[in-house]
C-alpha cells in the first residue's frame, strides 16, 4: 500500500468514526422513551395507573394527543417531572388484554417530534380477598385469598388488634391501623405477600387511623390524635421517605375521615371547627365547605364530579344516620340521597359510578333489627332491596374493582357464631359465600 492509498485508508476511517459519533451524540440527544409501566406482558392491578418516562421534557399537549389505550376507559393525567401518569377512572377488566400506544407526533420542548412510537399491552389480573379471621381470637389474623374454594394464605402482620386494612390501587402496598396493649395506634405497610413489613408512624399513645392512600401511592392521610387529647387533625405520610406532618401548618387545625380524589388533586375531609366537610385543593390549599353536623365515610365519585357522605339528623329525641350527596361542579351544593331516609349508612360507589350500595335499616323496625343492603341508581334515583332477612346485619360494602359484583359482611344478630364475607352479584342477584367467621374484608387489586 502507498503514501497515498494509506491516506485515503486513514480518511475513510476518520469519515467513519464522525458519522459513527454524529449518530451517538444525535442518539443520546434525542428525547426518547425510556421507560413504560406497566411493564409489556405483566399482570397488574385493574386499578394501576400508566406511566411513561421521558428522557427530556416534552409538550404536553403533544404527547396527551398521542396516548392512546385499548379498550377505552376515561381517565385523568397528571405530570411528575418527564413522565406521563394516566389515572384510570374505572378499573380495567380482570384478565382482558390493555393496549396502549405512544404514538407518533410528540414533540419536546424545542419542538422537534420525537421519532417513531411506542406499543405495548398488559393484562390485568384478577383481585384478591383480604380479611380477618377468626372473630373469636382476641388478635385475629390476616388472610388473603385467591379464589373461592382454594386455601387462604396467612399473611404476617404486626403484633397487635388489627382495626383497619387498605390496599392502595396498584396492590402492591397495605397499609394497616393497629392498636397496641396501651390502646395507641399506629400505621404499617407490608407489601402484597405480607413481606418488607415497616412501622409507618409513631403515634402510641396517641391514635393513627384512618389511612387512605392517594390514588398514585405516593402519599397516605390519616386522622392523628395525641395521647390525652379529644381533637384529631389531618396528616400526610410519604410511603417513600417514611416522612410525615400535618396537612395545615395551623397547630389548631382539626380533621378527620379523609378521602382523596379520583386524581388525587384534592382531599376531603370532616372539619369539626367549622362543623362542615372540606374538600382542600392540595396545589393551591382552596377549599370548599359542605355544612354537615358530623359528616363522616366521604367517598368522591369515580368521575370526582360529586360526593357522598354521611351526616345525622334528629328524628324525634333521637339522631339517625342519613346519607347525602353533594354535587361539586356545583360549589357543593347538597341533597339527600332519599327524601324518605331511614336509618342509612355505609355508601359505596360502584367502578362504574352508575350504583351507590348502602346499609339500611327502618326506623319503626317493621322488618327486623337487621341492615339491609340497598343499591341507589344514581342517574335514575331509583333504590332497590337486595336483602330480606330482619335478623342479619349487612355491612362493609366493597365494589370488586373492575366487575359489578359486592363483597358485604354479614352478621347474624340472633346467632353465637362470628359475621361472614359474602359475594353479591348484581347481574344474577345471587349471593355466594366467600369465607365463614371472616370480618373487615377488602379488595385487594
Amino acid at each position: 500500500m502507498n503514501r497515498t492509498e494509506r491516506l485515503i485508508l486513514i480518511a475513510s476511517l476518520l469519515l467513519v468514526l464522525g458519522i459513527a459519533s454524529a449518530v451517538v451524540i444525535s442518539t443520546r440527544s434525542t428525547t426518547r422513551i425510556v421507560e413504560v409501566s406497566p411493564l409489556p406482558g405483566s399482570s397488574p392491578a385493574v386499578t394501576t395507573p400508566i406511566r411513561v418516562s421521558f428522557s427530556k421534557p416534552v409538550d404536553y399537549d403533544s404527547a396527551l394527543a398521542a396516548f392512546l389505550i385499548s379498550p377505552p376507559v376515561g381517565g385523568d393525567f397528571l405530570w411528575e417531572d418527564n413522565t406521563l401518569i394516566f389515572i384510570p377512572v374505572q378499573p380495567f377488566d380482570p384478565l382482558t388484554p390493555v393496549t396502549v400506544e405512544i404514538a407518533s407526533g410528540v414533540e419536546d420542548t424545542s419542538g422537534r417530534v420525537i421519532p417513531g412510537s411506542r406499543v405495548w399491552s398488559f393484562t390485568p389480573r384478577r383481585p384478591e380477598l383480604l380479611y380477618l379471621s377468626p372473630s373469636t381470637a382476641e388478635n385475629p389474623d390476616l388472610w388473603r385469598l385467591s379464589e373461592p374454594g382454594e386455601a387462604p394464605v396467612q399473611l404476617p402482620a404486626p403484633a397487635g388488634e388489627i382495626l383497619e386494612i387498605v390496599p392502595n390501587d396498584e396492590g402492591a402496598r397495605i397499609v394497616l391501623s393497629v392498636e397496641d396493649d396501651l390502646r395507641g395506634v399506629d400505621i404499617w405497610t407490608p407489601g402484597r405477600d405480607g413481606d418488607d413489613l415497616r412501622q409507618l408512624t409513631d403515634c402510641s399513645p396517641g391514635r393513627c387511623l384512618h389511612p387512605v392512600w392517594s390514588p398514585d401511592g405516593r402519599l397516605v392521610a390519616y386522622e392523628r390524635q395525641e395521647s390525652g387529647s379529644t381533637a384529631s387533625a389531618i396528616w400526610l405520610l410519604d410511603s417513600e421517605s417514611g416522612q410525615t406532618s400535618p396537612l395545615f401548618e395551623n397547630p389548631d387545625a382539626v380533621g378527620a375521615d379523609p378521602c382523596w380524589s379520583t386524581d388525587g388533586a384534592e382531599l376531603a375531609f370532616f372539619d369539626s371547627a367549622v362543623q362542615a366537610i372540606r374538600v382542600v385543593h392540595l396545589a393551591d390549599g382552596t377549599s370548599l365547605r359542605i355544612p354537615v353536623t358530623a359528616g363522616e365515610g366521604c367517598r368522591f365519585s369515580p368521575d370526582g364530579g360529586l360526593l357522598v357522605y354521611v351526616d345525622i339528623r334528629p328524628v324525634g329525641r333521637q339522631y339517625f344516620p342519613e346519607i347525602w350527596i353533594a354535587n361539586l361542579n356545583n360549589g357543593g351544593v347538597s341533597s339527600p340521597l332519599d327524601v324518605d331516609a331511614q336509618e342509612d349508612q355505609s355508601p359505596v360507589w360502584s367502578p362504574d359510578g352508575r350504583y351507590i350500595a348502602f346499609a339500611r335499616r327502618l326506623l319503626d323496625r317493621s322488618e327486623g333489627m337487621g341492615s339491609q343492603l340497598m343499591l341507589f341508581e344514581v342517574e335514575s334515583r331509583q333504590i332497590e332491596q337486595g336483602t330480606a332477612t330482619e335478623n342479619d346485619n349487612h355491612t362493609r360494602f366493597a365494589w370488586e374493582p373492575g366487575t359489578n359484583r359486592l363483597l358485604v359482611q354479614r352478621f347474624d344478630l340472633t346467632a353465637g357464631s362470628g359475621p361472614d364475607l359474602l359475594l353479591f352479584d348484581l347481574g344474577t342477584g345471587e349471593f355466594t359465600t366467600l369465607v365463614e367467621d371472616a370480618y373487615y374484608g377488602v379488595w385487594l387489586p
